[in-house]
């Protein structure tokens, strides 16, 4: 979201994300840069938990590119610092909360992410001993994932089953999400 985010402000909507990762490896590493981004608070709330454009949209997006007036940063540069801060805030994530309490072989990635390859390569390099996957791997296409995932919880929800995990979400019980909607008859 972020990386996206750059690319189409630096670009002015040209472009919506960074094919094959090419602005990222044309930007220079600032350490101190990326030292700031990963003090972010919310890495540090323990699960559950969820967030999106409500956190990460356009007023974080004004905090970095600050970030990146402050550390002299070129476009390339702010955006590798956003591929690579993506990575590693997976890595603190599994670090922080998931490795202390279970061991993992593999970690599944979707969404635009899994065709980055500097982000890809950053994940590697530091999950040593973990295998990365695409989703597709498991028949789930890495650009589907939202789709596959309402395909499903409509399933359960016609099936009148419960889809939402409490333990995941923080939700007091399970529900049955959703609400089936029939057309009325002509």
């Amino acid at each position: 979201m972020l990386i996206d985010a750059l690319v189409a402000h630096f670009t002015r909507g040209r472009q919506r994300f960074d094919e094959n990762a090419r602005l990222a490896l044309q930007g220079r590493s600032i350490p101190a840069l990326l030292d700031e981004l990963m003090r972010d608070p919310y890495l540090k709330l323990a699960p559950p938990k969820s967030t999106g454009r409500e956190y990460y949209g356009h007023a974080y997006l004004k905090k970095v590119l600050a970030l990146g007036k402050k550390h002299r940063a070129k476009p390339a540069d702010l955006i590798r610092a956003a591929t690579i801060f993506t990575a590693l805030s997976v890595v603190d994530a599994l670090n922080r909360f998931v490795l202390p309490k279970t061991k993992i072989h593999q970690l599944i990635i979707s969404g635009g992410g899994a065709h980055n390859p500097l982000l890809l390569a950053q994940l590697s390099a530091v999950l040593s001993g973990i295998e990365i996957l695409p989703s597709a791997h498991f028949g789930i296409p890495e650009d589907a994932k939202e789709a596959f995932a309402f395909a499903l919880l409509a399933y359960e929800s016609f099936h009148q089953r419960p889809s939402n995990l409490p333990s995941a979400t923080g939700a007091k019980s399970s529900a049955i999400l959703g609400k089936i909607s029939y057309a009325p008859p002509q």
